[in-house]
């Protein structure tokens, strides 16, 4: 071989040397780009799935507290029927009761409780 055959076939042979390598650095970019797609789609979908899951809760906790709320009415409104006059006196009748007569209140004498 002549010096210039050489020269010729080792410039072939950097060209398809360096065509391989810019080959395997675009195939790696190309799948590093893929990878990073799919990391950021899953975690993307993860915190979507996270922030419908927890409206949920806050919703169904929203209609417990309604419920309680009404509740908390209802039995407001029984307490306050349960303590009113009318209701106090019927039931004075219903359990037997009777009215005091005649009281009399007893005072102390002096201001000593207790002596020693």
């Amino acid at each position: 071989m002549t010096m210039y055959h050489l020269r010729q076939h080792q410039s072939g042979y950097h060209r398809v040397a360096s065509a391989a390598g810019r080959l395997s650095r675009s195939f790696f970019l190309k799948a590093l780009m893929v990878v990073a797609i799919v990391i950021f789609s899953g975690s993307y979908l993860y915190k979507i799935n996270n922030t419908s899951t927890t409206g949920y809760v806050i919703q169904d906790l929203d209609l417990k507290v309604r419920d309680l709320e009404r509740e908390n009415q209802r039995l407001s409104l029984e307490v306050a029927r349960y303590s009113s006059m009318n209701t106090i006196k019927k039931r004075i009748g219903e359990l037997g009761l009777t009215e005091a007569k005649d009281v009399e209140y007893l005072t102390a004498g002096g201001s000593v409780v207790a002596k020693r």
